[in-house]
């Protein structure tokens, strides 16, 4: 359900300051060609792991030999691949494609070596959502919208027969999540909201279902694992906590054990197939740490020896001695990784291609508890350049995460480290409504206190201009989707405290956005931000497309015309209204891609031209001058 914007970000903001401005400055196309290989999924005799590797531009499944090292591409489309899960009893996988960024994921069915691929999916303006394969290899679960653009129903198909079966038919966004032990049944998620949602489990063979999470209020239920021949499953949840923990889910008594009460939400919950070793993340910060455990002898195995970054994915090899993980950080780039349980050791399987940078330059940051609005603590990750003084004369640019039920956490960024060799700061908060410091912080945004989190934003850009390292008359402010709505609300709420913003995809008016995102998107965001017909008045108030003539500092646009969550009217809307107050701002519209820039082509296009852009207006200090209305209060 959550889409972050980190590849966009990485790849907007690299280039977003970079410029010729400093002295000795490293290649900026250098950066943007280093690769990252995730996801990570084993083949049934565990001597494979297919992935996802970005070596032509787009995200596309190779494959890599455990034993030998040797890697091959399997696909070789210009459109970026999404997923890839191979079968557990066969030697195929699935994986999943759209068109031009559109979303419409499409499924495909492919051999162990990447022939005899198989369309299985034939509805181009249908979204299908991948559910997993039963135990035996034999069916796969999905749902999708064709029936009703706003809701998604579940099947199975029988992968022998090509027999595809409704299971489910539901006026809601329905997500199968997993089959039971014994392949009898279907457990599927139902989404009211990014933070809140049901599951229910559908009994195959009557199509009988019941409802397993009856609760009040907003909680979650997800990372569901149903291991092979086992009655019960495990689970992630936060009903009646603050944080999202591990539990077990009695079947029989329909009953959530908890498993774990320590802080920090859990993820990347794992089991080995033959219910041996579990594992899982605790995010701290934003950063990974991991668990493993002995689930015969109940015994704590201790942490994997990969700390300080992000585990984004982990599954256990067919034998249950190997857990395969995705693992980056703000120094390594996002490579595959194999634990072995037995040595206790990490070996890297992949080796994404760093284009000839020396890694031994990149910086890691530290957290920062920075002044929010009203006494708030805001958690910051801040990346200093090692030979930045004191002197009150530096640029310094402020990441906003999208979601706006997300986080900003440790990852490698091609942007920021191509930033930081450039002498250029960054600031990645993590303000009230953010995802990984509990319930009660996330939901301090809700609804109608959502100008909160831009106060939070300005009272983090006031602290850093009194750590004395910046000019206040340098300080950008840059993010996508969400976060493109907080660049451009930070710069109409507080128009003299930025001098540059640069918005990917964002939401200018919160009202047309509702009107016109994906038609199965629109309840879960209006569960966030408020309802068309209760909150309209003030979904026009917060709606930064009638502050424009408030703005001083330059804007740059970026958008996507595919844009199926964004579309490409926002930032039309938002570019109309900078040129009717004669304010400067740019505009980048790419007519193959959506809900940000995933092909390399168009990234190469775009970011010399942000580059520029925030050359002019930030990194030379040049303010832009006086208009409009009298600014807001500073915080």
């Amino acid at each position: 359900m959550k889409h972050t914007l980190r590849n966009l970000v990485a790849a907007a903001l690299v280039l977003a300051l970079a410029s010729s401005a400093f002295a000795g400055e490293p290649d900026i196309r250098q950066y943007l060609q280093i690769k990252s290989a995730t996801g990570g999924t084993w083949s049934p005799d565990g001597r494979y792991v297919a992935y996802l590797y970005d070596e032509s531009g787009t995200d596309q499944v190779w494959q890599v030999d455990t034993k030998t090292g040797a890697t091959r591409a399997l696909t070789h489309g210009d459109e970026r691949v999404s997923f890839v899960q191979y079968s557990p009893t066969r030697s195929q996988m699935i994986f999943g494609m759209d068109a031009g960024g559109n979303e419409r994921t499409q499924l495909y069915l492919m051999s162990q070596f990447g022939t005899g691929v198989e369309r299985l999916t034939n509805d181009d303006d249908a979204i299908h959502i991948f559910g997993g394969f039963s135990h035996d290899g034999a069916k796969i679960a999905y749902s999708k919208n064709t029936r009703d653009a706003r809701f998604f129903d579940v099947y199975v198909r029988d992968l022998d027969t090509g027999k595809e079966r409704l299971v489910l038919k539901h006026d809601a966004y329905n997500e199968p999540v997993a089959f039971s032990g014994d392949d009898k049944y279907l457990v599927v998620s139902t989404w009211e909201s990014n933070f809140n949602n049901d599951l229910t489990l559908i009994e195959l063979a009557t199509l009988k279902d019941g409802l397993l999470t009856p609760h009040t209020g907003n909680c979650v239920y997800t990372n569901v694992v149903w291991p092979k021949g086992e009655d019960d499953f495990y689970l992630v949840s936060n009903k009646g906590r603050e944080w999202a923990k591990l539990a077990i889910y009695r079947l029989d008594k329909r009953l959530l054990d908890y498993q774990d009460v320590s802080v920090w939400d859990t993820n990347n919950l794992a089991v080995s197939a033959d219910n041996r070793h579990m594992s899982y993340t605790l995010n701290t910060h934003g950063a990974s740490k991991p668990i493993l455990i002995d689930l015969r002898r109940k015994k704590y195995l201790g942490e994997i020896d990969k700390v300080d970054g992000v585990i984004s994915r982990m599954a256990w090899s067919p034998s249950g001695d190997r857990l395969l993980y995705a693992y980056e950080s703000p120094t390594e780039v996002p490579n595959l990784w194999i634990y072995d349980v037995a040595a206790r050791k990490s070996t890297r399987l992949t080796n994404a291609d760093t284009a000839g940078v020396d890694v031994s330059t990149f910086i890691a940051p530290n957290i920062e508890m920075l002044s929010g609005y009203r006494g708030m603590q805001v958690p910051t990750w801040l990346y200093l350049p090692p030979t930045m003084k004191k002197d009150g004369k530096n640029a310094v640019v402020i990441y906003a995460h999208g979601g706006p039920e997300s986080q900003s956490r440790p990852w490698f960024g091609r942007v920021t480290q191509y930033l930081l060799a450039s002498g250029v700061a960054l600031a990645y908060p993590n303000v009230r409504g953010s995802d990984g410091y509990g319930k009660h912080y996330l939901h301090l945004d809700d609804g109608r206190n959502r100008l909160d989190s831009l106060r939070d934003y300005a009272h983090v850009a006031e602290s850093l201009k009194d750590l004395g390292y910046f000019d206040s008359k340098k300080i950008g402010i840059y993010g996508g989707s969400y976060g493109g709505y907080v660049v451009l609300g930070s710069v109409t709420e507080y128009p003299e405290l930025y001098a540059a913003g640069v918005s990917f995809v964002g939401i200018a008016n919160f009202v047309t956005f509702l009107e016109n995102t994906g038609a199965w998107r629109r309840s879960i965001r209006e569960a966030e931000y408020g309802s068309l017909k209760d909150d309209r008045d003030f979904l026009e108030s917060i709606s930064p497309v009638h502050k424009a003539d408030r703005i001083k500092a330059a804007l740059m646009i970026v958008q996507g015309a595919n844009d199926p969550r964004v579309p490409a009217s926002e930032a039309e809307q938002m570019v109309a209204a900078m040129k009717a107050n004669g304010r400067p701002v740019e505009y980048l519209l790419y007519a193959d891609e959506g809900h940000g820039l995933s092909k390399l082509k168009n990234q190469l296009d775009a970011y010399p031209k942000v580059v520029s852009f925030l050359k002019k207006y930030l990194v030379g200090g040049e303010a832009t001058k006086d208009a409009g209305n009298e600014s807001e209060p500073r915080p």
